[in-house]
């Protein structure tokens, strides 16, 4: 749990690494949609302070929020964009929750390691051709999930192991981008990941 003082430096240690993250969610968000507006809610998944909120509330007409921390969510009820916001763990979250037609996750994958509970709540939580937009940090190794160097909280994503676990999940891949998703906080040289986008292409139960 995020004490009250984290919370309140998550951004400034966030622009110290130059997070990229809310931009590359924004952009590949932007991209699934074409223009659309969704009548259905977008959940920003792991939401923390809501530095995604002002970039992507313009994509539906209402915006929802979860994360672990109270604290967080206290900053993120704060930029006055969500409409509603959940204390709660992710992937119980999504199992209990139904009816979104986007969940975006900027910088959530990284604290979770098997990634597979997680797509198939996402899939639950979806309508029939929702998009999942998230971002991931990468490693190229032959293990599928590995502790980051950097944190022993934080887990890097082999992106094969991902994507097969993605699609054994129902879920479709509709673009995978390569890129940089900040700086290292200590040495500030640029960590690899990517802008993922998946789709709900088929039967759900979070059909409308």
């Amino acid at each position: 749990m995020f004490s009250q003082e984290t919370a309140e430096s998550w951004a400034a240690g966030m622009a110290r690494m130059d997070f990229q993250e809310p931009g590359l969610v924004k952009t590949s968000l932007e991209w699934a949609l074409q223009g659309a507006i969704l009548d259905e809610p977008i959940l920003d998944a792991g939401c923390g302070t809501g530095l995604c909120a002002t970039l992507i509330k313009g994509f539906s007409r209402r915006l929802e929020g979860v994360d672990l921390s109270a604290n967080m969510l206290d900053a993120a009820r704060e930029t006055g964009h969500y409409d509603a916001l959940h204390c709660d763990e992710l992937v119980s979250f999504l199992q209990t929750h139904q009816g979104y037609g986007a969940i975006v996750g900027s910088g959530v994958c990284v604290f979770l390691g098997d990634l597979r509970p997680l797509f198939a709540a996402v899939k639950r939580a979806l309508v029939k051709g929702g998009v999942f937009v998230f971002t991931v940090d990468l490693h190229d190794g032959m293990e599928e999930v590995v502790v980051s160097p950097r944190h022993h909280a934080m887990r890097l994503h082999n992106p094969k192991h991902m994507l097969t676990a993605a699609w054994q999940s129902g879920l479709e891949l509709l673009r995978f981008e390569r890129c940089r998703m900040r700086n290292d906080f200590f040495e500030l040289r640029p960590i690899e990941g990517a802008a993922v986008v998946l789709s709900n292409a088929g039967e759900t139960d979070g059909s409308v």
